[in-house]
């Protein structure tokens, strides 16, 4: 993977990375309890075809590991 390649698929990216800030942004959460936040990065990274799991959630932690 080249660095024009990286930064060309950056930009194609841009407007799916826009609207996922934009739709946090605008539905703010409060610390340690950004549910809607944490499920909108975990689909957007699955739909990218990343293996994503939540172990951590059964720690009571909220975050996401990625394989």
């Amino acid at each position: 993977m080249s660095k024009r390649w990286l930064v060309h698929w950056l930009d194609e990216q841009k407007p799916v990375y826009e609207a996922l800030a934009k739709s946090i942004w605008e539905k703010p959460e409060l610390a340690f309890q950004e549910h809607f936040a944490a499920q909108s990065q975990i689909a957007l990274l699955r739909s990218a075809g990343f293996r994503v799991t939540d172990e951590a959630r059964q720690r009571q932690l909220k975050a996401f590991v990625l394989l």
